[in-house]
């Protein structure tokens, strides 16, 4: 026995400093682990901690987990369904993905995926929390088409997005965010991928992917926005000072008035919005049809914003803001490159010219 208790303690030191490696802090709290129930990580790790702290449920993970703490939930690679929304309200509470940074996958080929196939989910995560960490994981409300098996069939217009972003000071390194899986998705202006909304501010994407270009619908409404801005102008305040730096957005689309990122209300944001060497890229057959803007926003009015350009680019889009649109943003932007131009930050194929 008492080696026993050797070897746990051992296992949760190693555990405890590559958690603090990872999100910077120290100390942290709880270390507590999340296995898909089987394979060769899940028996290994399940006689090496502490029975208490090893789940195999996401909602039993973290309702053992304590606010103001800074516990840490490790996720082994695998597939997680989930059945209901998950809300994330503790403070300081933080989750790992064991798979690596390789966040793109699949459901039929995942690597650390939490999703859910479920009619009427409306988000997998309802993030509310302040000063919380996510890396390494990806998060889907849908999976794709039918090309995979048990595909997005289920799925609503209530199946808004695979996170909703409502607290402050949170942290996102290499965290995918997929949603769109069906048709009804696809053709709803209120589903995304990520969705943020009251009080989501002060936040940081780093090396993020948000939305998807494979084994996704193709999207057909009209400024319908792979990334959501949504605060709602009765309960301020909106969303400020929001960072995306190196993050890949993705979009599947033959409508030229559907968009990347949409600003549904007129407080959608506030104060910076920030993009450092980020892409944007929507997929059309054979590239033939290009999008009008990259932004758009569906009020004539808008909150106080500087959109920050820094080393941006963007392909299978004409405009970042379309000129002509009668909601134009264009006055939004902020630029080290002729982001107002028409072909500000646009790769194009080369020719002799």
């Amino acid at each position: 026995m008492f080696v026993r208790r050797k070897s746990y303690l051992e296992m949760f030191d190693n555990l405890n400093k590559f958690a603090i490696q990872q999100l910077g802090i120290f100390p942290v709290g709880e270390i507590r682990m999340l296995s898909p129930g089987s394979g060769n990580a899940h028996n290994y790790f399940r006689d090496k901690i502490y029975e208490s702290n090893f789940h195999t449920s996401l909602a039993a993970a973290y309702a053992a987990m304590v606010a103001d703490r800074n516990d840490v939930l490790l996720v082994l690679p695998g597939l997680y369904t989930e059945t209901a929304t998950l809300d994330w309200a503790k403070d300081r509470c933080h989750l790992i993905g064991m798979g690596g940074a390789n966040i793109l996958g699949r459901m039929n080929r995942p690597n650390t995926m939490i999703y859910t196939n479920t009619e009427g989910v409306d988000y997998v995560i309802h993030l509310t929390g302040d000063f919380c960490q996510f890396h390494n994981i990806m998060l889907g409300n849908g999976t794709g088409t039918s090309a995979e098996a048990g595909a997005g069939t289920n799925l609503t217009a209530a199946n808004l997005s695979a996170m909703f972003l409502g607290g402050y000071g949170n942290i996102f390194k290499r965290v995918a965010f997929r949603g769109l899986g069906s048709a009804l998705q696809g053709a709803s202006v209120l589903c995304s991928s990520l969705e943020i909304g009251d009080k989501g501010s002060e936040s940081e994407f780093t090396e993020c992917i948000i939305g998807v270009n494979a084994y996704g619908v193709t999207r057909t409404t009209h400024n319908q926005g792979q990334l959501l801005f949504s605060a709602n102008p009765s309960t301020p305040p909106s969303p400020s000072n929001l960072f995306f730096k190196k993050c890949l957005f993705l979009s599947r689309s033959e409508t030229v008035d559907v968009v990347m990122v949409q600003f549904a209300t007129v407080i959608g944001t506030d104060r910076i919005l920030q993009f450092e060497r980020c892409h944007f890229d929507n997929f059309s057959a054979n590239y033939a049809v290009a999008m009008t803007q990259v932004f758009g926003k569906t009020e004539q009015a808008h909150q106080t914003t500087n959109i920050n350009l820094v080393d941006c680019t963007h392909r299978g889009y004409t405009y970042w803001a379309d000129p002509a649109d009668t909601t134009n943003i264009s006055s939004m932007f902020q630029s080290n490159m002729p982001a107002s131009g028409t072909n500000g930050g646009k790769m194009i194929t080369a020719s002799s010219t």
